[in-house]
């Protein structure tokens, strides 16, 4: 697998270029795809060489070298936003990565894990690297808690359910730019999901510590006529169908009315929510509205 196949099964297609380009900028092309081969080649070996503790063995040793190799280069860039913007990346192909292992191992997942973290723990103890800064950007703990649950019950509707986007399509790019550069989202291409005919099963990951905002903000954008809900009634349908939190778990467990009910109990949160989303969608404009004017 090249650089550019894992991109585009992270990133939608016009952010996959531009990405690309900041990751050839500091030189980071090159140990990413090692990393992706290195991968590649531990999945595929012949079943005689990829017995469990094998490949425990060769994870773990990829996930050191990996972090030792892309921190030695990422320590050299000045520019902070786009420092910031390298890490998100790196982090979202290390995710990427991560799924892909556990997708092709058959043996106990938390104990393979628990042998990534501690090599990297140990890598991180070598070269004088903050690992609680790490796990900030990478919650692999998070991963080995929910491994025996990690299978999320989720009853999908006969009807297929999604979001119909009423605004530019350049808005709802902005929408999820702004997402996730707070970490609200996991990645950018899921959140697209949500406003999809979907073809098959649809999660989208949001950032627990954002659970009012993202509740507001749809909330908001039904509001303001920037979305409709297809193939089932309620604007929180898609979300409380789909969404999850970064540990897996449903986003939203109680009535959409009783969250929104709750949050209105304190005036000046609900405030402070609504003027944080509206400054989000200032230049936004509904096409379902102005279509419907004279």
């Amino acid at each position: 697998m090249s650089t550019e196949e894992l991109l585009s099964q992270i990133y939608p297609p016009k952010d996959c270029i531009p990405t690309k380009h900041l990751l050839e900028k500091y030189n980071l092309s090159k140990v990413i795809l090692i990393a992706v081969n290195k991968v590649y080649e531990a999945c595929n070996q012949p079943s005689s060489a990829a017995t469990n503790n094998n490949l425990i063995f060769q994870f773990s040793s990829i996930s050191s070298s990996f972090l030792t190799s892309i921190n030695s280069k990422i320590s050299l860039i000045t520019n902070l936003e786009e420092k910031r913007q390298v890490e998100l990346i790196v982090s979202d192909i290390a995710f990427e990565l991560l799924k892909g292992i556990l997708d092709k191992f058959s043996g106990d997942n938390i104990l393979l894990l628990k042998a990534i973290s501690d090599a990297l723990q140990t890598a991180c103890e070598f070269n004088g690297y903050n690992f609680s800064g790490m796990l900030e950007r990478f919650p692999l703990q998070k991963y080995i808690d929910v491994q025996p649950k990690n299978k999320v019950a989720i009853v999908y509707p006969v009807k297929p359910v999604y979001y119909k986007w009423h605004s530019l399509p350049v808005n709802l790019d902005e929408l999820a730019v702004i997402l996730k550069s707070k970490n609200a989202i996991r990645s950018v291409k899921e959140f697209y999901k949500l406003f999809e005919y979907p073809k098959e099963k649809v999660l989208v990951s949001f950032n627990r510590e954002f659970h009012d905002e993202i509740f507001v903000l749809f909330d908001v954008l039904f509001a303001k006529g920037f979305v409709s809900t297809v193939g089932g009634k309620g604007h929180f349908l898609p979300i409380k169908l789909y969404g999850v939190d970064f540990e897996n778990n449903p986003l939203i467990n109680s009535e959409p009315k009783t969250i929104k009910y709750t949050l209105k109990k304190n005036a000046k949160k609900w405030l402070e929510l609504n003027t944080q989303i509206d400054k989000w969608l200032l230049n936004f404009k509904s096409q379902k509205l102005s279509q419907s004017l004279p």
